[in-house]
């Protein structure tokens, strides 16, 4: 299984936090938030990691392009310019297997990643998403009005009990049926194939984190030890 980072955007509700310094990049304990992420998935064995970077690049590509830490190689791809979550999947789509990881670059699910991929997609769906409850993030508008019923995952109309967590296991056919070059995974793709019963979720009791918002960074930094390994 290989596993593909989302790290292109430009965490501007972080104001002048990331205005030298990826989203990504921040520091939690004196190491960089993604290194959280990305030893969660060498201790899952995953084969390769892609880094698909766009804003400040060159932090990604200085200290991990063609790394391998233990048996997991790790690899940085830049987009031609800011194409959206969905858009930056589909421009590395020479590196897609037919079944693949995603994961955001800003949050962390300590979840047990092999668990999650272990069966697969059945094959009735295009994709599988880890979700939790959602607690503090009943305003945002990326996926956090979910409900499962047994294993198929449903939108509401008001707020939903659950909420992605930012972990996808994606069929690459399905998202290669969309043809714009610049969209988004969750509004464009996600949602789109919820709505056609295509997409089952993993229920996860983890603790999850999103440091897209000050308040929810200063979070993680006040309780590093309730959200990393």
């Amino acid at each position: 299984m290989d596993a593909f980072l989302l790290c292109g955007g430009y965490g501007k509700r972080l104001g002048k936090i990331t205005k030298k310094i990826p989203k990504p990049f921040l520091k939690v304990n004196n190491k960089p938030f993604i290194q959280y992420i990305i030893n969660n998935l060498v201790n899952a064995k995953i084969s390769n990691i892609y880094l698909l970077c766009s804003y400040k690049s060159n932090f990604f590509f200085k200290e991990f392009h063609k790394r391998k830490i233990k048996k997991t190689k790790i690899f940085c791809i830049k987009e031609p310019g800011q194409l959206g979550t969905g858009g930056a999947i589909v421009n590395a789509k020479k590196k897609l297997k037919s079944e693949f990881l995603v994961l955001n670059g800003d949050s962390h699910f300590n979840i047990d990643l092999n668990k999650f991929i272990k069966k697969g997609i059945k094959q009735k769906c295009y994709a599988k998403i880890a979700v939790t409850l959602n607690k503090y993030y009943k305003s945002n508008n990326k996926l956090s009005n979910l409900e499962l019923d047994k294993n198929n995952l449903l939108l509401k109309s008001g707020n939903g009990k659950l909420m992605n967590g930012g972990i996808y296991l994606i069929k690459k056919y399905s998202l290669l049926k969309i043809s714009k070059k610049k969209f988004s995974l969750e509004k464009n793709y996600i949602e789109k194939i919820i709505v056609e019963n295509k997409v089952e979720g993993q229920y996860f009791k983890n603790n999850f984190i999103d440091i897209g918002l000050v308040k929810n960074f200063n979070r993680i930094k006040a309780k590093p030890y309730k959200y990393l390994k």
